[in-house]
């Protein structure tokens, strides 16, 4: 926020070559914020697009008088500006009134023209200038919202968008007189006494504004920067914690990724042994199945020939009973 205002102060400084508490000396507001500055900005843009520069060589000081008639019509006792003031006056000052605008420069010309003789003043003739009329403060109490004001470059009639003179009839022709009274030394010494007083108080409102403004800022300056060095702070912290854990999520994946590839090998290993122990099972099988065949057809062939061989001793046991028989016998002895 601190730096917003800032900004915002330095915008008008560059559209009115013043600050904003130069400009509005004697009526500051009671708190500058970005919404006041920012009007302040758009009115001075406003002044550049419909005048020229010859028109407000004198340091805008038209633009100043109308904000101080606004403001003294809310209180003339401790005046005090108001973003309604200068909304006021951007819709005055931005209103396409050419016969407005000739009275306006007519006006800033007035008040250029340098002047050969020492006007002279009445009594409360220095009031016409800073913004005073001359009522006492009672009727400024009870009478406030209907007492006109008199002031240089402002309406005389109180109104939104006046369209009297801006130059009031009163300092006019305190402007105009050929004829000066004279004045004594000492009325210009308590005249200068007066106004240096006055500046003086001025300069003390105006020195006590910065200084607020300025704490203002500081304190919301150093308050971002310890929100902003304590989320530092955080983040910090958080980033560590983060690395952290994803150092020990790397050391995980590392040893997994390691086992897994362990693992790999020995089941290809694995594979690879209970392949080979498979194949020569079925190599053992195979072989097995084939003496097996064998031996049947070996068994087989055995079978015949010990049919033979039954079928052969069949015979010669015949033979040999027919030889041993009692009637060979007895041939045979006889054949002897």
């Amino acid at each position: 926020m601190g730096k917003r205002v800032g900004d915002a102060a330095r915008s008008v400084y560059r559209l009115s070559g013043q600050w904003p508490w130069d400009l509005v000396a004697g009526f500051v507001p009671k708190k500058w914020g970005v919404e006041i500055l920012g009007s302040l900005s758009k009115l001075f843009r406003i002044i550049h697009q419909n005048f020229t520069v010859h028109d407000h060589r004198n340091d805008f000081q038209f633009v100043k008088d109308y904000l101080r008639e606004c403001v003294m019509k809310h209180n003339r006792r401790r005046p005090h500006l108001k973003n309604s003031d200068i909304r006021d006056a951007c819709d005055y000052f931005a209103d396409d009134n050419p016969a407005r605008r000739d009275v306006i420069r007519r006006t800033m010309t007035r008040l250029r023209c340098p002047i050969s003789t020492v006007v002279p003043e009445d009594e409360d003739g220095w009031q016409d200038y800073r913004g005073y009329d001359h009522f006492d403060d009672d009727d400024d109490d009870d009478d406030d919202d209907d007492d006109e004001y008199v002031d240089i470059a402002t309406p005389t009639k109180r109104s939104r968008i006046p369209s009297s003179p801006l130059l009031s009839p009163k300092r006019a022709r305190t402007a105009e007189s050929t004829e000066p009274r004279p004045q004594s030394i000492t009325d210009i010494t308590n005249s200068l006494k007066s106004l240096h007083a006055q500046k003086q108080k001025e300069l003390e409102v105006e020195t006590n504004s910065l200084d607020e403004i300025t704490a203002s800022i500081q304190a919301k300056e150093a308050s971002r920067t310890n929100h902003v060095n304590a989320k530092i702070d955080r983040l910090t912290s958080d980033v560590k914690a983060y690395e952290s854990k994803r150092e020990k999520i790397l050391k995980i994946r590392g040893f997994v990724e390691q086992q897994h590839e362990g693992m790999m090998m020995k089941a290809d290993h694995l594979l690879q042994q209970y392949t080979s122990r498979l194949e020569e099972c079925d190599q053992l099988i195979a072989q097995a199945k084939a003496d097996v065949l064998e031996e049947l057809d070996q068994i087989a062939r055995g079978g015949f020939d010990l049919r033979d061989e039954e079928k052969r001793l069949e015979g010669r046991l015949k033979e040999v009973l027919e030889e041993n028989s009692p009637s060979a016998v007895l041939d045979h002895a006889m054949a002897t």
